[in-house]
């Protein structure tokens, strides 16, 4: 889990106080719920605060602290290098000969990417699970089209000083793949090939390391359903889990973008070399994988805008109220561009709701509007990428989140088990075993988002996705509140932003209190009659089971 937010973002509050991390030791920790592993991510700024690149040794030392508790808490840390916080001095450093001001759209950071990689790999030796890039397609789209995360640019200039959604969120996604790609050299140069997890031979030779680059996406189910024959919506949806997803994995199995997007971005998408492509290739130990949500994907009406006629754009006759919903963090449609767009080149209409006469939404919802519970579509999902990714190169999936924010009705209070358990966990899990069951799909591990409720980017503390409660401060406002007051730009009680330091842990208002919520419990539950079956499976020659590494939380 993250455990500050460093940059600009707008919102509500401030991430200042966050829910700390597991140097607070205000319990309950992560042993108490039977998981071995925790994911967790280095803020970038911590280690690199400045545009001079000397690391900050108070930063390295937190972190490895860090990591030396949750070891000796038998408890495997699996670190994320970069999670949304890239250092501001990268986007704009005082020296501009410095020759690194545009962050992502400058080709150079794919460079001072892997410096920053192998000094982690280096300062941290006993953490022997890492991720590159959280949510590449999250980044792109929402801080380059949408302008709502940071760096917040976008065609619109309503709402972004700077930005062109036409062309930079590929120009920053190609950078994210490169500093993966670059990444993963230094990985083969320290520790030798980045070989799958399950191999029997690699994991002797490497002692169990793993590299890997996470993706986000939903499924897509085509919207009108015929008896007979494909639907007629199968290749809008199509292209939407390619231009989501495929984007950043077809690079790194395939070595280019996906044909759909060749064809509709044209030469706004970017090209790789031939050593980028081989960097590339071969780079992940396993398939990771962030899903929330599933959306029906329709052709749109009059079919692909020509991208050559500005006057076709506007796709959308969408009714969903995130459009496209980007991960967790509540997208909007790219407005203000005359050109065409991630959006628009997709050429995708979403839908929320079925082609049937009543419209039945396609799962209830929970407390974010773009969140709605879709347990079969979470199988699909896993059935897709099997299908695309697997098949030859018997790739295991990594679920590294999954899970929903608390409803009104159960927001800030201890039992979450009406939505949360009973429509969220308790189907979505029965489904990703259904997938292992009986598809054959190879799952090694589940991380739920989130062991606590922490800071949600531009939605503040007003979504809360913790199994466990924590005391911010802000307990006594509700999510229409402290909309309200983002509304008239007022800052929430001056308590909850002051630094958490400064303020310290005894606080009567933010106290940082953490108490279980009913979903805990219930996945406590889970985890412990998962391995009774487990080890069931494994003594009676059960291979289905006994080849499951479940790991959770």
């Amino acid at each position: 889990m993250d455990s500050a937010l460093l940059g600009g973002l707008t919102g509500c509050t401030r991430g200042n106080i966050s829910s700390a991390d597991a140097t607070s030791g205000k319990g309950p920790c992560k042993s108490e719920i039977s998981t071995d592993t925790e994911s967790d991510t280095i803020t970038t700024s911590g280690i690199f605060p400045s545009l001079s690149f000397r690391p900050n040794p108070r930063g390295i030392a937190h972190y490895r602290r860090v990591f030396d508790m949750l070891i000796a808490a038998n408890i495997e840390p699996y670190v994320t290098l970069f999670h949304f916080d890239l250092p501001s001095a990268l986007e704009k450093p005082a020296n501009e000969s410095a020759g690194f001001r545009g962050g992502w759209l400058n080709s150079r950071i794919a460079d001072a990417f892997a410096y920053y990689a192998e000094l982690c790999f280096r300062a941290f030796p006993q953490v022997r699970h890492w991720i590159t890039i959280n949510e590449a397609h999250t980044v792109a789209t929402q801080g380059y089209l949408y302008g709502i995360g940071a760096p917040g640019r976008c065609s619109d200039r309503s709402r972004c000083a700077e930005g062109d959604g036409s062309t930079e969120p590929y120009v920053a996604a190609h950078n994210m793949l490169r500093a993966h790609g670059k990444a993963a050299d230094v990985w083969r140069k320290m520790f030798g090939e980045i070989r799958i997890v399950g191999d029997e031979v690699s994991e002797s030779d490497r002692k169990g390391r793993s590299l890997s680059f996470v993706v986000s996406g939903d499924w897509t189910e085509p919207w009108r359903q015929v008896r007979h024959g494909p639907s007629p919506d199968l290749a809008a949806s199509q292209r939407r889990q390619e231009f989501q997803i495929g984007w950043f994995l077809d690079p790194i199995f395939f070595g280019d973008y996906p044909a759909s997007m060749r064809t509709a971005v044209k030469p706004r998408l970017p090209q790789f070399t031939p050593e980028e492509r081989d960097s590339l290739r071969n780079s992940v130990s396993y398939l990771a994988i962030n899903h929330y949500t599933s959306r029906f994907g329709a052709e749109p009406e009059g079919g692909c805008p020509r991208l050559d006629d500005s006057k076709s754009l506007g796709i959308p006759a969408n009714d969903d109220p995130a459009v496209s919903s980007e991960s967790h963090r509540n997208p909007m449609h790219s407005a203000g561009s005359s050109k065409p767009t991630w959006d628009d080149d997709q050429c995708c209409a979403v839908r929320t709701t079925d082609s049937t006469e009543s419209g039945r939404a396609i799962g209830p919802q929970a407390g974010s509007d773009w969140l709605l519970a879709v347990p079969w579509g979470f199988r699909k999902l896993l059935l897709w990428l099997k299908d695309r990714y697997n098949t030859s190169s018997r790739m295991p999936i990594l679920v590294t989140e999954n899970g929903c924010d608390d409803t009104a009705a159960a927001w800030n209070q201890i039992d979450d088990s009406e939505f949360r358990v009973e429509q969220y966990f308790k189907p979505y899990l029965a489904e990703l075993e259904k997938s292992m069951v009986e598809h054959g799909v190879q799952v090694i591990g589940y991380f739920a988002w989130s062991l606590l409720d922490n800071f949600e980017w531009s939605d503040g503390y007003r979504r809360r996705f913790g199994i466990v409660n924590v005391d911010t401060g802000v307990h006594s406002e509700s999510p229409e509140t402290l909309v309200e007051n983002q509304n008239r730009s007022e800052a929430i009680p001056a308590q909850a932003q002051t630094p958490l330091l400064a303020r310290g842990f005894g606080s009567k208002t933010a106290s940082l209190k953490r108490t279980p919520k009913h979903s805990f419990w219930w996945l406590k539950n889970y985890i412990r009659d998962w391995r009774e079956r487990e080890s069931f499976g494994a003594a009676i020659g059960n291979g289905e089971s006994a080849n499951i590494r479940v790991l959770f939380v």
